[in-house]
C-alpha cells in the first residue's frame, strides 16, 4: 500500500505543469489603482489611469538595471524591494514629505516594462504621477 501512494504522489507531481520565468512575468500584475484620480499604471483598464508601458529591447535584466538606476536619480527616492522581475520605490514629496509608491515590473515576453505610479495619502495629485511616469519614459528611451 505505501509503494502504490508513492507511485500515485509522482505520477500527480510529474503532472503538474511547470512554468517559465517568462511565463511567471507575464502574469504578474501591478496594484489597480484606486478611484482617486491620483494613480497611473499601464495596467488599468480605464482610460483615466492608464499610462503606455515602456518597450525595451536589451535583456529584461539590463533593462530592469537601466530602469533602476534611472529612478534612483530622481531626489528623494530609495529602492524599497527588488526582485528578478520587479521594483519598488518610494518618492518623498520636498515639503510636506507624502510618499509616492512606484513600482515596476518586467515582461520580458512582451519586451516591456510596466510601472505604476501613485500616492498613498490624498485624492489629487495635480498630475504629478503621470508626470512623474513620462520623465522616467523620456529618461529610459534616451538611455
Amino acid at each position: 500500500m505505501p509503494q502504490k501512494t508513492l507511485i500515485i504522489i509522482f505520477v500527480l507531481f510529474a503532472s503538474l505543469p511547470v512554468y517559465s520565468t517568462q511565463q511567471e512575468s507575464k502574469t504578474m500584475k501591478l496594484k489597480t489603482c484606486p478611484d482617486s484620480p491620483n494613480c497611473v499604471s499601464s495596467q488599468s483598464s480605464d482610460k483615466a489611469h492608464y499610462v503606455q508601458p515602456i518597450a525595451f529591447t536589451s535583456s529584461a535584466t539590463e533593462a530592469l538595471q537601466q530602469m533602476k538606476k534611472i529612478i534612483l536619480a530622481f531626489p528623494r527616492t530609495q529602492l524599497v524591494s527588488e526582485n528578478k522581475q520587479s521594483l519598488h520605490f518610494e518618492f518623498k514629496t520636498r515639503f510636506m514629505k507624502y510618499v509616492d509608491d512606484v513600482e515596476i515590473i518586467i515582461d520580458d515576453i512582451d519586451k516591456v516594462i510596466h510601472i505604476r505610479s501613485a500616492s498613498r495619502t490624498g485624492y489629487s495629485d495635480f498630475g504629478v504621477n503621470r508626470k512623474r511616469v513620462e520623465k522616467i519614459r523620456k529618461k529610459f528611451s534616451a538611455d
